[in-house]
């Protein structure tokens, strides 16, 4: 599990930038996090994992599970990991996106007080503490997306 985390923790920064520079967080998101569902399907696992199938086949399987909501940097995206053989690790990247989007998009982290506030540095204490701050549908998303890998 941890292996996956590592391989997927480049990957996440990297769609994570892609939707701070593009204004798109929650597009990205829902992108992440649908994919992430669909990778656990055992019949586009099998899919996605064959020998036999050519990888512009996979590319083009996960671009239809797209549909037309998708932009250009999104299907690039989905093409690189494609190409990569890092399909699979689309419930980690989306998990490790959404940790970064809430970060980002909570003043401090969704802190309302710690140690030494308002002035204070925030610690890796109190940081331990934040994960508390997430939305229920964000935290309902995380449960499934943890289903999905387990």
């Amino acid at each position: 599990m941890s292996e996956a985390i590592t391989t997927a923790r480049p990957y996440a920064q990297a769609a994570f930038e892609e939707a701070q520079k593009l204004a798109d967080l929650k597009g990205w998101s829902e992108m992440l996090l649908s994919l992430a569902e669909a990778v656990g399907n055992p019949e586009v696992r099998a899919v996605v994992t064959s020998p036999r199938v050519p990888k512009v086949q996979v590319e083009s399987l996960m671009e239809g599970l797209l549909g037309g909501q998708a932009n250009a940097q999104q299907r690039n995206f989905v093409r690189i990991l494609a190409e990569n053989q890092r399909l699979l690790n689309l419930p980690e990247i989306a998990g490790i996106f959404e940790v970064l989007r809430a970060d980002a998009e909570k003043t401090n982290m969704g802190l309302t007080t710690w140690k030494d506030a308002p002035k204070g540095k925030i610690q890796k204490f109190d940081v331990s503490v934040a994960r508390n701050y997430l939305t229920e549908e964000e935290v309902f998303q995380l449960q499934r997306l943890r289903e999905t890998v387990e």
